[in-house]
């Protein structure tokens, strides 16, 4: 009997196509994968410079404007 090591190339081309349809499937989602996490990364610059505006003049006592966006 012959002792063998490793993968046939038949392993190996089914183990690649097999990632081939997996990549296939997973790549209509990155795009908006990449939009949420750049609105979710705009939101939060926002609402940090929102709350280094009001700490600097409440420093500077300043009235701040404030609206019921709630």
């Amino acid at each position: 009997m012959k002792n063998t090591r490793g993968f046939s190339l038949i392993e190996l081309i089914l183990f690649l196509c097999i990632i081939a349809i997996i990549v296939f499937l997973a790549l209509p989602f990155l795009p908006s994968l990449s939009l949420t996490q750049n609105s979710d990364s705009q939101a939060k610059d926002t609402s940090s410079a929102v709350s280094i505006s009001t700490e600097e003049s409440m420093d500077k006592n300043l009235s701040v404007p404030q609206s019921d966006l709630d």
